[in-house]
This record gives structure tokens, sequence and C-alpha cells, in this order.
């Protein structure tokens, strides 16, 4: 087996997260948009998620670099710059390529490029350019929203051997849910899971729950890639979810009630302090 599930970590850690304020982040850092206009807030999450992927070159601290921003902060500020990017109408034309260099600038920049077309032509298409009507379509059920967009977008798809991930259309979700705050509409929020990416999973190994294999951990610490959909990749995305799920349940002893994707975002700060490679995988699913 190339990961573990150490419990007696879930325990102990669950006794220091009991000490964390988990409510929900509000997604208001400098480097996203500010505005009051719900809809343009609603079209920058989304169109920003679309592309919400693969930040990292050759090495995981080779990483993309907007002004004084590095990874996905650094994306969402270019976006921020870039407003043209958020419109629909502008996106749906397909000329992104030859009016946007700092794009190209990005890993993975044709399949970047193919997803804001994707998503502006869609938009247009079926929702009458409004990222809001998603979340009505779905009468504002978080997992419906997510099936929607899933179901409408093919490059949002984020499924593994049956098992739905979805980690970008998840964040959407989160990201508008706690920007709007006491206004947000968004219910059942707690069905959906953590967000299986690069970042979880390495703060969990560090933190003892997840035990890599001596073969796994080789590959990660020497940042050896490691491909989409194997089953080194699948382990690790399914035993993240798993392991925040066993967190979750475990804090509900310390009368904390919390889901995954609360859970996630304190996770998520702490990986900004561990130095150790996560792992690589060229994906447009996280």
């Amino acid at each position: 087996m190339e990961i573990k599930i150490v419990e007696e970590r879930i325990n102990f850690f669950a006794g220091k997260l009991s000490e964390i304020n988990h409510k929900f982040h509000q997604w208001k850092d400098e480097f996203y948009l500010d505005s009051n206009n719900i809809e343009e807030i609603a079209l920058f999450f989304f169109i920003g998620n679309s592309i919400n992927y693969r930040f990292w070159y050759s090495s995981a601290r080779q990483r993309f670099i907007y002004g004084k921003f590095t990874g996905s902060a650094a994306m969402w500020a270019f976006l921020k710059d870039n407003k043209n990017l958020i419109k629909p109408q502008y996106l749906a034309l397909n000329k992104i390529n030859e009016n946007q260099p700092g794009l190209l600038d990005l890993p993975m920049s044709s399949e970047r490029i193919n997803s804001l077309s994707e998503a502006g032509r869609v938009l247009l298409n079926n929702f009458s350019g409004s990222a809001l009507k998603i979340c009505e379509k779905a009468e504002w059920h978080a997992p419906t929203i997510v099936d929607i967009i899933t179901e409408q977008f093919p490059m949002w798809r984020d499924e593994q051997r049956n098992v739905k991930f979805n980690k970008r259309a998840q964040l959407f979700v989160a990201m508008l849910h706690g920007r709007l705050g006491k206004e947000s509409k968004i219910r059942d929020i707690d069905k959906l899971s953590c967000l299986a990416d690069y970042q979880l999973p390495k703060v969990l190994r560090h933190i003892g729950i997840l035990k890599y294999s001596k073969e796994l951990e080789d590959m990660v610490d020497s940042e050896t890639l490691i491909s989409k959909d194997s089953d080194y990749e699948f382990n690790i995305r399914l035993n993240t979810v798993e392991s925040m799920k066993l967190l979750c349940e475990e804090l509900r002893n310390f009368n904390i009630n919390v889901s995954p994707l609360q859970l996630d975002y304190a996770l998520w700060l702490q990986a900004k302090e561990i130095s150790t490679p996560h792992h690589l995988t060229p994906t447009t699913a996280y």
C-alpha cells in the first residue's frame, strides 16, 4: 500500500485544531477583486477557478510570478488587473492568446486559453453570461451547483475511478459563499468535501496523518513527476479526502461541528510554513 492513514495522529491533531477559529474565509485578500457588484464577484471567482490549476513549472519552487505575488495569488492578481477576462462576451471571441501575453507565462497556457474560451462560450449560451444563474438554476444548493458546473463545463470535470473530487467547482462555491457572508443563499455547503489538491496532502503528510511508502516518499521529495490518474496520484487524493472526513469526525468529540471544506482552509494556510515539496502532477484538475 502506497499510503496509510495514521489514526493516532488524527486524534492528536484534532486536539490542536480545536483551538483554531473555523469560520469560512471571506476571500477579501488584496489580490482578489474588490467590488460591491455580486455578479461581478461571482464572475471573477468563476473565471478565476476555470484556470485555477498548476502554477509550478519544472519544480514546486519554480512558480508563476505576477508583481509581488506567486502561485495562485499571482493568477488572481493578474485577473484582477485584466478585468476584460471576466467578461464572457470577450472570452467567447477566442482572441485571448493575441491580447493577453501575461496569460501565456502561466504553465499549461494552451489549456488555460481553452478553459477561458469554454467558460465564456457556455456562460453566454446557457446562462445568459451570468455566473449567478448557475446558482439560481441549482436553487443555491451547493452540491447541485457543483453538478451543474461539471455537467455543463467539460474542462471542470474532476473524477477518477468513479470518485468525484471536483476541486475547482467546490472552491468556486466556497469562495462565493465566503465572500457573500450573511447574504449568501448557498445551502448545504457542509455536504461538499475538502479540496484534494497539492497543498493539503503535503500538510497531512507533514503532520504525520498520511504515511507514504518509501517509493512514493522518494518520488515526492525528489520532485519526480507523478502521472495524472496513476495509482499514486489517485491514492494521494483519495486518502486526503478520507483523512479530512476523519478529522472532522474527531473534532466533534471536542464539540466542534466543522465541515471538511471549512477545515481545508485552516490546513491550507499551514502549507505556506512547510518547506518540503508537494507531489507534482501536471493536470487541469488542481
